[in-house]
């Protein structure tokens, strides 16, 4: 079920059954776990906001922010 819920661009596990079972889709028991894979955990983070900066400047690129 992982391979097809890759394949399928991530979708829910309902989703990957009601798919792979209405379409008569292969699916090895063995790959039938339900986990949550590393891509979809990684869509779900969320980052903190930035703090208010006071920085200011005179001229245009005097001052450049760069988020690495």
């Amino acid at each position: 079920m992982s391979r097809w819920h890759n394949r399928l661009g991530h979708p829910s596990i309902p989703i990957v059954t009601r798919v792979i079972d209405s379409n008569n889709l292969s699916c090895s028991p063995e790959s039938n776990k339900k986990s949550v894979c590393d891509a979809c955990q990684q869509a779900k983070s969320h980052q903190l906001p930035y703090s208010r900066s006071v920085s200011s400047t005179n001229f245009p690129l005097e001052l450049i922010h760069s988020d690495v």
